[in-house]
């Protein structure tokens, strides 16, 4: 990996560590109801998501417009001010 590219990938992790480190990650139940309900439904849905950070991000993606999700991706992962 290109050194000059080291900041970006060291920030980005550190920041993904810390997004996952106090997080509670459930059990498969969660994606085996999620399925049941898929196939149980007499109008299933076209998308069906679950999981800890399911709303932080799949929300913000709904209410953002793609300027603005990208500058909320930038900010979730240290990278908004960083330069290089």
């Amino acid at each position: 990996t290109d050194p000059d590219y080291k900041p970006i990938y060291q920030t980005a992790g550190e920041h993904t560590g810390k997004l996952f480190a106090d997080l509670h990650i459930p059990g498969p139940d969660l994606i085996a109801n999620l399925i049941m309900e898929a196939v149980l439904a007499e109008t299933p849905k076209i998308v069906y998501s679950a999981g800890p950070i399911n709303d932080e991000f799949l929300g913000n993606r709904a209410d953002l417009d793609d300027e603005g999700f990208h500058r909320f991706m930038l900010e979730k992962f240290g990278l908004k001010d960083l330069k290089i």
